[in-house]
């Protein structure tokens, strides 16, 4: 089998967001249709249509009472005036990347720059990003157009979202010699080109691209190497983000990303290394400053929202944390999740000049967690669990069920939580996700990739004897099935060989660490 990394491989932000918002309207029973395949994914295009939100190519499409939902790729300013005349109704899934390009065109254009757009031509998100330039555009899809282009003197040039890197910067590279008043915006999406580069990486390095040749592997009796070299690469990444922090002199180092990413696990083996280059880390969970159980907040179904800001002691956590950083003495709390209460244990901190805070949790990207601790000083990570494995030619394996099954395996073992009862919140996980964490991923210095290729045939093992507990007669059943059905394609392994360091070690237990 071979690996295809496509410019649309995985559920990025965008995409994910227009799927959800899909699925919350269908939910509505309202009548609703997608301009254009709101994914470039023929299983998930089905289920939609399933579920009542079809697919149109032209307004021409929409029948009376139907309400028409931009897909993330966005759209030129013509068909929101349109829909607009028509009396359309309009629920706009652009993504907020793509939206931001939108802006900086129509800014830049209407000053008078030219537009020079990375990408191709026939793309749906580069017609829409050229249709919000008010003068000359160019579209230019290798260096090769940008030799060949009667370029202007002055012009803003922006990216396809998900452009390669190398691809973007040699068509910089000729228009930095030829355009003399050059505005320079980067606007691939972060995560799309990590994905592409990690993906790269190991296929090249370590020969799996598949289930199929993860299976493979493990019947030939090469797991421990394929275990070996993953958690080298990371320890890589992790030094290398070590480095970063301290060139920058920061001494606030905020991580963030959703549930189940690996982030305290992170925190710790980064701690190593900051340790390493002669700083002193110190871990701090914000996940210890939630709110008593009882006193959290609820979503709109009525369950808790664990996702939310205000389910965390905002309050709390900046005079601990301003205490810390004034030199004070400052016992920390210790959050008992199975009993749903914050404790405190005699946990004592006290920073000296050359101390440093490692501070992780789902809200450390947005200021408004941190909001009186001084900008300047925060080094801000983005941590997310990036799958790159292929079931088969067509079929990823998908990011948010990794997620899922950690977050199983962990919150049997450490929460008290039924399988059913991690099926039954997911949902509301997600919706916290999109509504909290996603947004803020830009803001980061740096990203890192927590998943690994041989995590699910470690997982399986724990997760499905937990999986098969859900009773049948269960909202959850169907859901616990089809995960079952899932791993059912991988061989299963030990966790013996996995080391005691790995971010795998924070959901199946063995850790080093405090996790």
């Amino acid at each position: 089998m071979k690996l295809t990394i496509g410019e649309h491989a995985g559920f990025c932000f965008g995409v994910r967001r227009a799927v959800l918002k899909a699925f919350e309207w269908a939910e509505k029973q309202l009548p609703c249709v997608t301009l254009g395949p709101l994914i470039h994914n023929p299983q998930e295009v089905e289920r939609l249509r399933r579920a009542g939100i079809r697919s149109v190519e032209t307004l021409d499409e929409v029948a009376p009472g139907e309400t028409v939902m931009i897909r993330s790729h966005g759209v030129t300013p013509d068909v929101y005036r349109q829909c607009e005349a028509r009396g359309i109704p309009v629920i706009d899934a652009t993504c907020p990347h793509v939206a931001h390009i939108h802006q900086l065109v129509r800014q830049y254009s209407e000053h008078g720059d030219a537009v020079v757009i990375v990408g191709e031509a026939d793309h749906p998100e580069v017609i829409g990003i050229a249709g919000w330039a008010h003068g000359k555009v160019f579209i230019l899809p290798d260096a090769q157009a940008a030799e060949e282009a009667e370029l202007p003197k002055k012009a803003l040039v922006v990216a396809q979202t998900t452009i390669r890197r190398d691809r973007f910067d040699s068509v910089l590279q000729v228009l930095r010699r030829r355009v003399p008043d050059l505005t320079e915006r980067i606007t691939i999406c972060a995560a799309t080109s990590q994905r592409q580069q990690e993906a790269e990486k190991l296929g090249h390095k370590l020969g799996v691209f598949d289930v199929g040749t993860l299976n493979d592997t493990i019947a030939r009796g090469r797991m421990n190497d394929l275990i070996l070299m993953q958690e080298a690469l990371q320890e890589k990444k992790i030094g290398d983000i070590a480095e970063q922090i301290y060139e920058s002199g920061r001494k606030l180092i905020m991580i963030a990303g959703p549930s189940s990413s690996g982030k305290t696990t992170f925190s710790h083996r980064l701690s190593i290394q900051l340790g390493a280059l002669g700083m002193k880390p110190h871990p701090i969970a914000v996940d210890n400053y939630f709110v008593n159980r009882v006193d959290s907040p609820r979503d709109e179904n009525g369950n808790y929202d664990y996702e939310a800001l205000n389910c965390i002691d905002v309050k709390q956590f900046n005079e601990d944390m301003e205490e810390l950083l004034a030199g004070k003495r400052v016992e920390l709390p210790v959050y008992n999740f199975v009993k749903g209460e914050r404790e405190y244990k005699g946990d004592f901190l006290q920073l000296g000049a050359e101390d440093i805070l490692v501070i992780e949790g789902i809200h450390c990207l947005n200021d408004d967690l941190s909001y009186s601790l001084p900008r300047d000083k925060k080094f801000k990570i983005y941590i997310s669990a990036l799958t790159q494995l292929n079931i088969d030619d067509h079929n990823r394996v998908p990011t948010t069920d990794g997620r899922l099954i950690r977050r199983m395996v962990r919150d049997a073992r450490t929460r008290g939580a039924s399988a059913q009862d991690t099926i039954r919140m997911w949902d509301s996980v997600r919706r916290g996700e999109e509504r909290n964490i996603f947004p803020y991923q830009e803001e980061a210095d740096a990203m890192f990739n927590s998943a690994f290729l041989y995590e699910l045939s470690v997982l399986k093992q724990y997760a499905e004897p937990i999986l098969y507990s859900v009773p049948r007669d269960s909202a959850e059943y169907n859901e616990a099935k089809r995960l079952l059905k899932f791993l059912d394609y991988f061989l299963g392994v030990s966790s013996e060989q996995v080391p005691h360091n790995s971010i795998v070690r924070e959901f199946i237990g063995g850790s080093c660490f405090k996790v």
